[in-house]
């Protein structure tokens, strides 16, 4: 998936965006100074419809050519023009990352982040938008290429991303909760545990408003919050993760009820992590019936899809069977574990190297 913040004209459908490159080509050819700038605005709609239309090397082609005349325009006008030739690099950086040129993104990214630092020096107001998405774009570049200094562009983009909201928080809003959410991972990532717990919180916050506003972030609300206990659950504070890894599992029950093919997944691994939690907090009972409904959902997923599930459903079986053993239903729990090991055999004997310890 790509995260990237881009600042894309909607234009016309493909056919028309082409018409008009082909047309402010010809002007411009005759008359630069009064059709370069056309030509150069006309090429951001056809890259866009390309990219849009599935044709990611001629819209990266389309976007190198009007970097280029921005290029061009910024050299003799640097006043004008530069916006936009930071605003067509912060772009041109979404269709490389399209054609999978990932080096080349990040030199397009940090020169945008360049540009809008220079932009913003002299008109704050004006082109912080800019600056705030580059540094956001930066730190996933920065990750992406597994090179250090992501957690601080993050932060500093987080930083203005909540100036913007206090001006127009309709604007800007999913874009802090996004900027947020690579902001816990990389704490995670770093074992910065305790941020990542108050980042992530509020990540979920975010996106619960969000999703009271409109459906359509409902799946993003669950990850959130799933992520959330996960945060939790890593800064040793198990108990308090129960109750958030509860929510998760009910907005991934609501989701599976809209759509149940795209979410029957997450909704099983969720279950049977709440599961686990559960068992680790005492509360085996509970933890038995959950268990079992996780069983229930990997052998729904495992029967459509057993190359990707069965592997799910074994670990779901295994850990239904200490909850069994826990439980004191010693026959049950042998059953069960018996039915993981046999299933393990089968994939081990179906690829070696992946399913062996």
């Amino acid at each position: 998936m790509n995260d990237h913040a881009t600042f894309l004209a909607d234009g016309a459908d493909a056919l028309t965006a082409e018409q008009a490159v082909t047309r402010y080509r010809a002007l411009a050819a005759s008359n630069p100074d009064a059709h370069l700038p056309d030509l150069a605005a006309a090429l951001t709609d056809f890259a866009s419809e390309l990219s849009r239309n599935g044709r990611p090397a001629e819209a990266l082609t389309a976007s190198a050519e009007r970097v280029a005349l921005y290029r061009d325009l910024a050299a003799r006008n640097r006043d004008t023009y530069l916006p936009s030739l930071a605003g067509s690099l912060l772009n041109h950086a979404k269709f490389l990352a399209e054609n999978g040129q990932r080096a080349e993104v990040l030199t397009a990214t940090e020169e945008a982040l360049a540009l809008y630092r220079e932009l913003t020096a002299v008109n704050r107001d004006a082109h912080l938008p800019g600056l705030a998405a580059s540094l956001y774009n930066y730190g996933l570049d920065l990750a992406g290429n597994g090179r250090p200094g992501s957690l601080a562009a993050f932060d500093e983009a987080i930083t203005l991303f909540r100036e913007l909201v206090a001006v127009d928080r309709d604007a800007y809003l999913l874009l802090l909760a996004k900027a947020l959410k690579h902001y816990t991972l990389g704490l995670q990532e770093a074992g910065r545990r305790a941020e990542a717990v108050t980042a992530a919180e509020e990540t979920a916050a975010l996106y619960r408003e969000l999703a009271h506003n409109s459906d359509a972030y409902l799946p993003h609300l669950a990850e959130a919050v799933n992520r959330h206990a996960t945060m939790l659950v890593e800064a040793g504070r198990g108990a308090d993760a129960l109750a958030v890894s509860e929510e998760a599992v009910t907005l991934y029950r609501l989701l599976a009820v809209l759509n149940r093919d795209a979410h029957l997944p997450d909704l099983a691994g969720t279950v049977n992590n709440h599961a686990v939690r559960l068992a680790k907090n005492g509360q085996q009972a509970e933890a038995l019936a959950v268990s079992e409904e996780a069983v229930t959902l990997y052998r729904e997923l495992a029967a459509g899809n057993p190359d990707t599930y069965l592997p799910y459903l074994a670990t779901a079986l295994g850990n239904h069977a200490r909850r069994l053993a826990d439980d004191g239903q010693r026959s049950r729990a042998l059953s069960t574990a018996r039915a993981a090991i046999d299933l393990r055999r089968k994939l081990a004997e179906l690829d070696r190297d992946a399913h062996l310890p």
